[in-house]
């Protein structure tokens, strides 16, 4: 196996590569389904019911917390981000067109 941060040839029970000292461990990298949901809900939300775009306000700010706390395990950032402001819309929307 090999090192990913400098392709050194290290053994297989080894978890700390013995020329730069990184871990051998391979992080995978997945998109965060809360940042997806928060922004379906944000586009519901402008059209349809006030209360999805307030769920998807929520979702938005938690996904957005989970992504940047998951040490770059989670990505998504711009759905999170989206969906919050989508969400934001549709609750102007909402309260402006009464």
């Amino acid at each position: 196996m090999n090192c990913p941060n400098c392709s050194a040839q290290v053994n297989e029970g080894i978890h700390i590569c013995p020329i730069c000292q990184a871990s051998t461990h391979v992080r995978t990298e997945r998109l965060s389904s809360l940042a997806v949901t928060s922004f379906v809900l944000g586009i519901l939300g402008i059209g349809l019911w006030v209360l999805l775009a307030v769920a998807g306000c929520a979702a938005g700010f938690l996904a957005y917390t989970f992504i940047e706390r998951s040490g770059g395990a989670l990505k998504g950032r711009p759905f999170a981000i989206a969906g919050v402001l989508l969400s934001a819309a549709g609750i102007a929307r909402h309260f402006w067109l009464r």
